[in-house]
Order: C-alpha cells, then structure tokens, then sequence
C-alpha cells in the first residue's frame, strides 16, 4: 500500500474526504507516529523487511550508533554471530555479567556472549579478534506522499488503525480513538503471539 492510498483510507475512516477535520500534514505525521508505534510492539520476528546484517571487524565493544540505519539503539540487535561459522552468541545481561558471574559458563569459541552497555556492543568469546555478523533491526523509511511503506503488507493495516486513532485524539474524539487504538492492539497481539 502507498502512502498516498494509506490516507484515502484514513480520509474515509474519519470521513474527512476534504481534509477538513485533521490536515494532511497531520494526518502524514500521524501515519508517521502509527509506524513507529507498530515496531516499537511488534515482536522483532515479525519485522523481517526491516532485517539487515552488518560484518564487522574485531571490533570490542562496537558502538551500536556505527549502525547508522538501526532502530532506536541495543534493542535493535536480533543476532549476533561469527562471520566464519554458524556459532551464535548468546544475549546476556549486564546484571547476569556482574551478579552472578559465578554460575554464568566461561565464554568460549563455540559458546560466546554478548551484552550491550552504554550504547555499545561487547562479545565475550574465547576466541581472539574475528569477524562478526550483527543482526538488526533498520529505521523504516519515512512515509511520504509517493512514497510505498517497507513493512510487510499484513502490516499496513494496523499503521491506519493506529493513525486512526492518532487523528480522532487530535480531532477530541476520545471513543473513536479507544476503538480504533484498541483494535490495533488485538491485531498486534495476534501478530506477536503467532511469531
């Protein structure tokens, strides 16, 4: 779906044809907000047209913002993995590290960690400097007039509803919005539960 039908439907939903109720800068923006909305809830398997795989030198840590076109900062990362091998690191959190490092197993080649602190990636792995393949999860691309939106199709949908729901909160309409942001959040939940 184009951006441009995503707002014929939102026209029709608000049943503002001419636009005179929410302008479409506003409903644009809105369209906007429903998108980054819908990744921020989505589970991250669900977004496969926004996966992207970065090699990187030994590079420990490595700054998540060398990523340039990840979404938002560590909860991007999906995967980590030896560029060489199919050995996959393990998430571990920076309290497991510190805590209780007593019953968390030594890294090794074939059993690595990974933790992201302060904005940057750390791999723990018994192995010395090699190549790694990070897994992430990349910005969209922002809706505009012309424009098709990169998440999935089945996806499109729930970015109107929520965009509904946007526009009836700005339009003083707080029922209207409940429905509509209610709807949404059961077909997010379907979504999630089935990934």
């Amino acid at each position: 779906m184009t951006v441009d039908e995503m707002i014929l439907d939102l026209q029709t939903r608000l049943s503002d044809p001419d636009d005179q109720l929410i302008s479409p800068t506003i409903k644009l923006e809105a369209l906007n907000d429903a998108q980054s909305r819908a990744i921020n809830m989505l589970s991250r398997g669900s977004l496969g047209e926004l996966s992207k795989i970065n090699t990187v030198a030994a590079a420990n840590p490595y700054a998540i913002s060398s990523l340039s076109d990840a979404y938002g900062s560590g909860d991007s990362i999906t995967m980590i993995k030896y560029a060489a091998s199919d050995v996959y690191f393990t998430p571990v959190t920076l309290k497991r590290i510190k805590g209780l490092q007593p019953t968390l197993l030594a890294p090794t080649a074939t059993a690595p960690y990974y933790y992201i602190w302060n904005s940057k990636l750390y791999m723990l792995q018994g192995a010395g400097a090699v190549a790694y393949h990070i897994f992430y999860i990349s910005a969209p691309t922002s809706l505009a007039s012309g424009v098709s939106c990169t998440l999935a199709p089945s996806l499109h949908e729930i970015i109107v509803t929520l965009a509904e729901g946007i526009c009836w909160g700005i339009g003083d309409k707080p029922i209207s919005a409940e429905v509509a942001f209610e709807a949404a959040y059961n077909s997010i939940d379907e979504i999630n539960e089935g990934v």
